[in-house]
């Protein structure tokens, strides 16, 4: 299978920060705590149950995940000319943040996910 059709998966950091957000959704690849390094277990089904081990979903499951329990309203839109950029909402509709320009809409999801983590361990104020 070609790896440019595949959904990029979370970094160990991404996937780290998740773990401590409390991230819980089933996904079948995880990173071995110890050696940082990815891996494929079985079609069973992972949880980040395992202590040493972190569950590692795609990057666009990691921001459904944030949008469904967190309710945090975030997109990656088309920019124009080839170029991406990203959005988080209030509650209300108000725009908080939108930031970067990139031509690989995979590089704008991971860093929406980098804002979205970093606001979450944050505490923001925002009313999200």
């Amino acid at each position: 299978m070609n790896a440019d059709k595949q959904l990029q998966l979370v970094t160990y950091e991404q996937a780290k920060r998740l773990k401590a957000l409390g991230f819980d959704w089933t996904v079948y690849e995880y990173y071995r705590e110890e050696t940082k390094e990815w891996t494929y277990p079985d079609f069973s089904g992972y949880d980040n149950s395992a202590v040493n081990d972190i569950s590692a979903p795609a990057v666009a499951l990691a921001l459904k995940w944030i949008r469904d329990e967190k309710k945090i309203k975030c997109c990656v839109e088309f920019y124009g000319k080839d170029e991406y950029t990203y959005n988080i909402y209030t509650k209300t509709g108000a725009r908080i943040f939108t930031h970067m320009r990139v031509d690989d809409h995979s590089i704008a999801d991971s860093a929406l996910l980098d804002e979205l983590l970093t606001l979450l361990e944050e505490k923001n104020e925002y009313t999200f």
